[in-house]
Formats: structure tokens, sequence, C-alpha cells
């Protein structure tokens, strides 16, 4: 897998951020890249070149009661863009805000700590 950092998402309205009032950047996984096509099934499942991207299940309302809008579907990914998603339903990834800049990522390494 690969992942990147990205600091975009954090000033959504439903985001609190632990960093005060600097934005803190999101760790998300990158899907699909330039030039991969993205669609739905009939299902509401997201496909990546006709491939089903797990966790990719939408939900209607966050937790705090706001409406959650799928981002339209189908498309396929202009030079330089990204999708990412997150392993949570109710993570804020490209589900919900569609494609990012890959200039306005970080290359991201997870940390795991026992």
């Amino acid at each position: 897998n690969h992942f990147a950092a990205y600091e975009q998402y954090s000033g959504y309205p439903t985001q609190r951020s632990a960093w005060g009032s600097r934005a803190a950047p999101l760790l998300k996984s990158i899907a699909a890249a330039e030039g991969d096509c993205l669609a739905r099934d009939g299902s509401g499942v997201i496909l990546v070149n006709g491939k089903p991207l797990a966790s990719s299940d939408i939900i209607s309302r966050d937790r705090a009661g706001n409406d959650m809008i799928a981002y339209p579907l189908p498309l396929k990914l202009a030079e330089g863009q990204l999708w990412l998603t997150s392993e949570s339903v109710r993570g804020f990834d490209s589900r919900y805000l569609g494609p990012v800049r890959a200039a306005a990522c970080r290359k991201a390494v997870p940390l795991i700590v026992f």
C-alpha cells in the first residue's frame, strides 16, 4: 500500500483537529492514480478499473448529523490526480470530496507502535 498525508481535507466542516487552529494532515491510502477509471456498481461499491475497492461504502450522515454526499462517478483521473481512501466507512476521503492533486500530498509511512 502507498500512503499520502493530505492537508486539504482538514478544513472540511466536520473535521476537528487536535492541533488547535493548525490543520492536521490526514493519512490516507492511495487507491487510484492518474489514468485510472472509477465507477460505482449497482450496489454502490466503488470500482477502480473494474475491480471493487474495499471499504468504499457511503454513509448518508456523519456522527454530527451532517449530510454526506458521495462524489459523482464515473470518472477517469486526470494527470496529477489521486483518489484517496481510508479503511473506515466514516473516514473523510475521496468518496465524498473527490480526487486530489498529487502535488498537494506528501509521501507518508504509517508508524505502528506496540
